[in-house]
């Protein structure tokens, strides 16, 4: 999910923890709330703080976050 949005770069929680997503150019720019999916390279500056250089921000709000949740817990621990 989108916790911070500017215009260079968006900072996204998995609920794991936090990290900066560096936007390609000409990229719309995803509101604070949105959920996410992003791929790219992960990088790390000269102070040793770790980033995403994204290629590509898939918009995935209409993702129903409660039956994702339960489909990783059933493949987690299998069918019972």
């Amino acid at each position: 999910m989108v916790v911070e949005s500017t215009s260079s770069y968006i900072v996204v929680d998995d609920g794991t923890g936090i990290i900066k997503v560096l936007l390609p150019s000409e990229t719309s720019v995803p509101e604070v709330g949105r959920i996410v999916r992003v791929f790219g390279s992960v990088s790390q500056n000269g102070k040793g703080s770790v980033y995403i250089n994204a290629e590509i921000i898939q918009d995935m709000s209409s993702l129903d976050l409660g039956l994702y949740r339960k489909v990783k817990k059933i493949k987690k621990h299998g069918l019972t």
